[in-house]
């Protein structure tokens, strides 16, 4: 998978301060390859061409007492944007998994202006709670 490295990379690169470290894909895809019940990789495709790609994860919400789908990442090539790549991702998400799911949660930078529309139109809305993360470090084990 070559190519969703590239777009990884890219989503990186284009949202810089909404991620820290280096990511890597190839983990999330044995991870999920030997845990398929955790999450997974779905990927855009137009024309045979790659257009972009979303990780989903799947966790079970006590406060909303079913599974969540968390969109941990959603990315569309800049020449495939605006051409409702992401509206028809969130329409096959509904329907494939729609019964699965008591509802979806996702992430969004300040800055991407264009996708919080999107997201504010298919009735996302801002959480009550501010979302925090405690990210650990490897440690080196002499």
């Amino acid at each position: 998978m070559p190519e969703v490295r590239r777009f990884v990379a890219h989503m990186y690169e284009e949202d810089s301060d909404a991620h820290s470290g280096e990511p890597d894909i190839d983990k999330t895809f044995r991870h999920f390859a030997e845990h398929p019940d955790t999450g997974r990789l779905v990927v855009f495709t137009v024309s045979g061409e790659l257009a972009g790609y979303a990780i989903l994860v799947y966790f079970w919400s006590n406060e909303s007492q079913g599974n969540v789908i968390d969109i941990d990442e959603v990315y569309v090539a800049p020449t495939y944007r605006s051409h409702g790549i992401g509206r028809q991702f969130f329409e096959w998400l509904k329907q494939s998994h729609g019964t699965n799911a008591v509802g979806w949660s996702l992430q969004v930078s300040q800055s991407n202006k264009r996708a919080r529309k999107l997201y504010e139109r298919l009735g996302f809305a801002p959480s009550p709670n501010q979302h925090m993360v405690l990210i650990f470090q490897p440690v080196a084990i002499e």
